[in-house]
């Protein structure tokens, strides 16, 4: 098993849009060459499980056809995500020139909003689909909700979307910088979060329901969610993501730097080792570590709570 579930390529900050819960186009920063990228992909490749190849808008990253290939190449597990808005051929033309493993489009909602570029993502996501189909694009299509109090119940309306689209789902939680107990510029935003209550009660369906729904994750990690109230820390550092500069995050919720820049030259244990020491600063949050099998191994979960 390999020591990082998925670690999070953050290609650029750069993007069209500049969602509500999203800072990360309040800060510049440098992007890597494709060489660059390269020596993080082969620093990182051997131990990680699938890259999350995010932005920013990805779709923007001046390399991206490069870095698709580089991951391709070396037979990394991956997914490119977007906000689905651009022009429908650069999609295509990406695909056709860097055969795309997965994509992975926004959709916050079908009838509740989370601001006011939520109804243009998801209308644009509706027609992107729909344009991968016409094209014969057969690898998976995830649709990716960040839940927050404006759109939590809007959920299974989003699932079910996705079901009748043969399309999977992800889910992220919006996190503050006030819950996490860190300073974080990426996520001062003036939306809410999801309270305990209501995410605990969306969980509980997706648990009970599962087999029955579309979803991208595996039914363990929504289990780590229900010990968002039993004061469960993520100690082990399975998330970290790579800025576009290079700079190494203990977590794929974009925080905590750990003093590490990704192209230079390290050691695995070096890197973990940093991310473990940093995660260890933080308060806990609801999204918790969705590595269940190191829950598993603490004895943190044994069995759902649901069954």
């Amino acid at each position: 098993m390999k020591p990082f579930a998925f670690t999070s390529l953050i290609v650029t900050r750069n993007c069209n849009l500049k969602c509500s819960y999203c800072g990360f186009h309040l800060k510049e920063v440098p992007e890597l060459s494709m060489q660059g990228w390269s020596q993080v992909i082969d620093t990182f490749g051997p131990h990680t499980e699938f890259f999350n190849i995010i932005g920013g808008e990805p779709m923007l990253y001046r390399y991206i056809v490069d870095v698709i290939r580089y991951l391709n190449h070396i037979g990394a597990k991956y997914s490119l995500s977007t906000n689905a808005t651009l022009p429908l051929h650069l999609y295509t033309n990406l695909i056709n020139t860097a055969s795309v493993a997965s994509i992975s489009m926004s959709m916050d909602g079908i009838t509740k909003w989370v601001d006011k570029y939520s109804e243009q993502k998801s209308k644009a996501a509706v027609r992107l689909i729909k344009h991968l189909r016409e094209i014969d694009y057969t690898p998976p299509i995830v649709l990716s909700a960040v839940l927050t109090h404006n759109n939590i119940g809007d959920i299974p309306n989003i699932i079910e979307f996705a079901s009748n689209h043969n399309c999977l789902v992800a889910m992220s939680v919006l996190q503050t910088s006030e819950q996490d107990g860190r300073d974080n510029s990426n996520t001062k935003t003036s939306v809410l979060p999801p309270t305990e209550k209501e995410l605990y009660a969306l969980m509980s369906w997706i648990v009970r329901n599962y087999t029955t729904l579309p979803m991208a994750d595996p039914i363990e990690y929504f289990y780590a969610l229900q010990y968002a109230d039993k004061d469960w820390k993520c100690k082990h550092g399975t998330t970290p993501a790579i800025d576009c500069d290079g700079t190494i995050l203990a977590c794929f919720d974009f925080r905590g730097d750990v003093g590490l820049n990704a192209k230079n030259s390290l050691t695995i244990d070096e890197i973990r080792s940093r991310i473990r020491n940093e995660v260890k600063k933080c308060s806990g949050c609801f999204w918790g570590c969705p590595y269940i099998s190191e829950l598993l191994v603490d004895g943190v979960i044994d069995k759902s709570p649901f069954v």
